[in-house]
């Protein structure tokens, strides 16, 4: 829908770059207070935590099977655990 309705994607893109900030924000918080790795890349991470969750909506949307975004669900939180 986007490429044809450019008032929907500017809203979408203020909402993902509003996403993509606080994700990247929050890691940042959490790398001053200790709580995750100082390797931790946070404009990266927020890029990858996006996309593997774009992904993963799409992909359970074509399949008709939430039962690989509950998958995913856990596996995202093995991945943050993962930065500490």
């Amino acid at each position: 829908m986007t490429p044809w309705n450019s008032e929907l994607t500017s809203a979408l893109n203020e909402v993902t770059l509003d996403w993509q900030i606080t994700i990247e924000n929050t890691l940042k918080k959490e790398i001053k207070n200790g709580t995750i790795s100082n390797d931790v890349e946070p404009k990266q991470a927020a890029y990858f935590i996006l996309s593997s969750y774009w992904g993963i909506r799409r992909l359970s949307k074509v399949s008709n099977d939430n039962a690989c975004y509950c998958h995913y669900l856990k596996e995202l939180k093995t991945y943050l655990n993962n930065l500490k």
